[in-house]
């Protein structure tokens, strides 16, 4: 293997690893306008679709490259690695809603509802960047994933100049929408090859 013939993918595999590096002191902006029950709040939801996604992302996603290397069996790899991804961020949501009834989390009326909106508008995300993660498609992933990260860093940045207040339903309907634009362009990128 020749490092010289894969300089553009590195690159932008670089330029991703950038991207969410700077998201991370992005982070503070945003914690820094919060009070610190709305801190442990949304990091206890965050951290929960995380986990939901981290499962899903292990037992379903890794199919694809597993088994969609082949071109003969490619369509059915994806739509069967689609299927069970949306299955197990589901049911992992469907996991948290039973456990919420029976444990008291004292989290507002609010939070079985906000960890099912983000688990499902995480699910095309994720199969789309993992789609274009096996196709070796670095530059259409970091944009992708540039989308995602500049729409809610360009809310953070607009909330911390104008009022320094975000509230947890704010930053989960954020995310929500950085997820459902990244999905767009994703599937836009995607949609000549899912035959």
């Amino acid at each position: 293997m020749n490092i010289q013939d894969h300089i553009a993918k590195i690159n932008w595999s670089l330029g991703n690893k950038l991207v969410i590096v700077v998201f991370g002191f992005v982070n503070f902006f945003q914690i820094s306008m919060m009070d610190t029950s709305s801190f442990g709040l949304w990091y206890i939801i965050l951290a929960i679709n995380q986990w939901a996604m981290l499962v899903s992302q292990n037992f379903s996603l890794q199919g694809m490259i597993q088994f969609g290397m082949d071109k003969s069996t490619r369509a059915k790899a994806d739509l069967l690695s689609l299927g069970l991804h949306s299955f197990i961020s589901l049911l992992a949501c469907g996991l948290y809603i039973i456990a919420d009834l029976l444990i008291d989390f004292d989290l507002g009326d609010k939070v079985g509802l906000f960890i099912f909106v983000l688990i499902a508008s995480n699910i095309f995300r994720y199969f789309i960047l993992k789609f274009l993660q096996r196709e070796y498609r670095y530059k259409e992933y970091f944009f992708v994933e540039l989308i995602y990260y500049a729409t809610i860093s360009a809310f953070i940045f607009y909330r911390f100049f104008t009022t320094k207040v975000i509230e947890v339903e704010e930053l989960v309907w954020l995310f929500v929408i950085a997820e459902l634009a990244c999905s767009i362009l994703g599937l836009l990128l995607i949609a000549k090859d899912m035959k």
